[in-house]
């Protein structure tokens, strides 16, 4: 008899251990729901109610992830269409100036880097755009008596970018009109440029953009003492540039 009784004890122990055990895993939302049947001592009923809570949690867990993730792929996606607006800041090494005239070839005529900035606006359409970009700067040449240029131009460009993540590589080309002041005269030429870099986009309505730009003024004549006709070349212009955009 006292073996069966020992027997007994250490059953209901192990029981007891084991159903504790239980409810320390169970949400203690889902414990308060079911713990009606409990107190009833409806075992079935309240192993049903548990299931079925457990599983309605779940869902709503995962409901819970699948929106933070979507939300947050809603607040970074760029916009496939719209007009925008923007500026950009730039460092810039002007190409070397060589003046050539009808009796000798002057030594190429370095400069010095100096900073641009340039006001823009486009559309956009899917991962592409096209721009109205107003780029000015201004160098001067490491020769102390040669003075300074300036540089305003006005570029019309087509920029595509690779893909419709945050951060994507961009490239772009245009071409547009230039007009060079010496201080004196002011002469007009054509520019091109091609400029490739990186995309990133902050919301839906911000993006930045980091690039380095190679841009190419056309030779033109300059006749500053109406005698001989100097023909200005310049060697390839390097720029880096760094700007935000705004899409309405």
């Amino acid at each position: 008899m006292k073996k069966f009784i020992k027997i007994l004890l250490v059953g209901a122990i192990f029981f007891m251990f084991t159903t504790t055990a239980a409810f320390a895993k169970i949400n203690p939302k889902i414990y308060n729901k079911c713990k009606i049947y409990k107190k009833l001592r409806k075992t079935k009923t309240y192993n049903r109610c548990v299931k079925h809570y457990t599983k309605v949690y779940k869902k709503r867990k995962n409901r819970k992830k699948v929106y933070k993730r979507t939300k947050k792929k809603v607040l970074t996606s760029p916009k496939k269409y719209g007009f925008y607006a923007g500026g950009n800041f730039a460092i810039v090494k002007q190409g070397d100036l060589t003046r050539e005239d009808e009796i000798n070839e002057h030594e190429p005529l370095p400069f010095k880097i100096y900073a641009g900035i340039s006001a823009l606006g486009g559309y956009k359409f899917n991962n592409n755009r096209v721009e109205l970009e107003y780029f000015t700067h201004k160098n001067k040449a490491d020769i102390d008596n040669s003075g300074t240029l300036y540089f305003d131009s006005l570029l019309v460009s087509f920029y595509h970018r690779a893909n419709k993540s945050k951060l994507s590589p961009i490239l772009g080309l245009g071409v547009g009109g230039s007009r060079v002041k010496n201080g004196f005269s002011d002469y007009s030429t054509t520019a091109y440029h091609i400029s490739a870099g990186i995309d990133g986009q902050i919301d839906p309505k911000l993006s930045w953009n980091a690039m380095v730009r190679v841009m190419k003024y056309n030779d033109f004549d300059v006749n500053d003492d109406n005698t001989v006709d100097v023909t200005w070349s310049f060697d390839p212009t390097i720029a880096v540039v760094a700007g935000v955009k705004y899409f309405f």
